[in-house]
């Protein structure tokens, strides 16, 4: 519950057709600048994400400009170092997994034709056809792909705009983090004097919810990259590690991980293996990674952060995708807890006000 006063909040309801100007100004801007804002909101968001800590460095004597320099310096050698012993491991395991497809093929082609064979529909496939094919264009494919990829780096567009994040965001996250409380003080200063209260209230709720469910979703996502890459690649599962890394990525979208993840496994373990139990084994490795992740990790490090639906927050990743593209992305959550937040907050004015509760009776002398 908010517990601020009757008249501060009834004034913060009268001016809600100039709040609603600030956020329709503010989202026309954001499509109208999405080209250039990439670097800036990905800066600010990692300077969100580090702050309580650079926070609790001050505590403990540490200079802000120090601490901040300290945070980020682990942070991207943390990136840095994932990207060096990572990436060449998962190149690695993508192109074997292209230079098997054909023996893949092969085996669905003789489990297919016996099952084929007893219904006669083995006139209606060819699979020996398009194992030759994929076979033969595999390596093609590749190439096209890269080329196109070349050619698209090579326009400049994008090139620039990856140089511009890159150059761009760590000083955007250095000057944000270490002036974060000025930037609070000065935000604050600007508040309206009548609404003041009321607003800071809101923001804090925002805040807390918002920052409780980045950072326990990002260590629920490196916990479960850890199990799923680790677990698939003990039982031998070719791109193993790879499928446990993008498992653990896109599992802040809910249940699209698991989902994705379990069909690629176990449709590539039932290709590769020749034993039933190690099919077996792989889902398993899911199913109780699920288990974990719905039981124990999500309730016990996220709980009830944003307090919405799951379904709600998928909708508003893939809406913000589909309009700003990786920049709505970043957007959509802090957006979803804006948007919930006021809605609470109008939900409980409504039911404190004369239009929810019953008139009083007039007792007659």
């Amino acid at each position: 519950m908010f517990k601020s006063s009757k008249s501060d909040n009834l004034q913060s309801l009268r001016s809600w057709p100039f709040w609603l100007m600030v956020f329709a100004f503010f989202m026309v801007a954001t499509y109208a600048l999405k080209a250039v804002l990439l670097p800036f909101v990905l800066g600010a968001v990692i300077a969100y994400f580090l702050h309580p800590t650079a926070t609790k460095l001050e505590q403990y004597k540490i200079p802000r400009w120090l601490g901040t320099i300290l945070m980020l310096l682990i942070f991207f050698a943390c990136i840095i170092g994932f990207v060096l012993l990572l990436v060449p491991v998962i190149q690695a395991q993508i192109g074997q997994l292209i230079v098997n497809i054909p023996l893949y093929l092969t085996k669905a082609e003789g489990t297919l034709s016996v099952l084929l064979a007893q219904f006669d529909f083995t006139g209606f496939f060819q699979l020996d056809s398009l194992k030759n094919y994929a076979g033969n264009h595999a390596g093609k494919a590749v190439g096209v792909a890269g080329s196109i990829l070349g050619t698209i780096m090579g326009g400049g567009a994008v090139l620039l705009d990856l140089l511009t994040a890159f150059f761009i965001t760590p000083i955007v996250a250095f000057f944000l983090l270490r002036d974060w409380p000025k930037v609070l003080l000065n935000l604050n200063d600007l508040l309206p004097r009548k609404s003041a209260q009321t607003i800071r209230k809101l923001v804090g709720r925002m805040d807390e919810s918002l920052g409780n469910f980045m950072r326990g979703q990002a260590l629920v996502c490196l916990i479960l990259a850890v199990y799923y890459g680790v677990g698939l690649s003990l039982v031998g599962l070719e791109s193993g590690l790879s499928i446990g890394i993008f498992v653990g990525v896109v599992s802040f979208i809910p249940y699209l991980g698991f989902i994705l993840g379990g069909l690629m496994s176990i449709g590539l373990a039932f290709l590769q293996f020749s034993d039933p139990s190690s099919v077996v084994m792989v889902a398993a490795i899911f199913g109780v990674g699920q288990l974990i992740e719905g039981n124990y990790l999500s309730p016990k490090i996220i709980g009830e952060s944003l307090g919405i639906h799951p379904l709600w927050i998928m909708f508003s990743l893939l809406v913000g995708g589909a309009l700003l593209g990786f920049l709505g992305v970043l957007l959509a959550l802090p957006l979803l807890s804006i948007i919930m937040v006021l809605v609470k907050f109008l939900i409980e004015e409504y039911k404190d006000s004369k239009y929810y509760k019953p008139a009083a009776k007039v007792t007659k002398k």
